[in-house]
């Protein structure tokens, strides 16, 4: 139920459209031979991913949706639900925007690769789940994962050249799938813990 909300809302189509724009305008500069790797997929895929539902649990403790949602199903089921909803929804979001430009402009790119960006759109949208968390912020939550990418490729460029581990484009999927599970794992106690107060 909370799923299909999410993919006929506005969010994940507002996703599907700016990482299909970024593609669109980094092949229209020339610039890279894989748009994957090009300056605005870059940093406009972690603002893609986190979309569709990163700000959902903001927009449900505002409602007071979570209530009568926790009662029917319980806490737990209830926070891994929106974990696995987050998940799904930022990486179904890149995932589409990656098909549809894949039809209009043929990218260069492996199925591994394509593969690696859903992992790393899916831990982007568990990274804005939990700036939204933090910070109880909508805005927040859509930001927080562009900040955290942009965060770590500035200090790669400026202080350590040769840190390939700060470049999350980079990553073997395996590392981001671990990534993504343990961040998964620290919000669903992170988040029981809300709920109870």
């Amino acid at each position: 139920m909370e799923l299909r909300c999410i993919l006929r809302g506005w969010g994940f189509w507002g996703g599907v459209l700016v990482l299909l724009g970024s593609c669109l305008a980094a092949h229209g500069t020339g610039g890279a031979a894989d748009l994957l790797r090009s300056e605005p997929v870059r940093y406009l895929l972690p603002v893609a991913s986190a979309l569709p539902c990163a700000a959902a649990w903001r927009e449900q403790t505002v409602t007071g949706f979570w209530r009568p949602a926790v009662s029917r199903c319980g806490r737990c089921s209830y926070c891994f639900g929106l974990l696995l909803a987050c998940w799904i929804s930022g990486a179904g979001a890149v995932l589409l925007s990656l098909l549809i430009c894949s039809a209009l402009v043929p990218l260069t790119a492996q199925a591994a690769s394509v593969l690696r960006m859903g992992l790393l759109a899916g831990l982007d949208a568990l990274v804005g789940l939990f700036g939204g968390l933090v910070f109880r912020s909508r805005i927040a939550a859509w930001f927080t994962p562009f900040l955290v990418c942009f965060f770590l490729s500035m200090v790669k460029e400026r202080y350590l050249p040769r840190a390939d581990a700060l470049d999350l484009m980079r990553w073997p999927a395996p590392c981001v799938l671990l990534a993504a599970l343990l961040a998964a794992a620290a919000l669903l106690i992170l988040m029981q813990r809300r709920l109870r107060a």
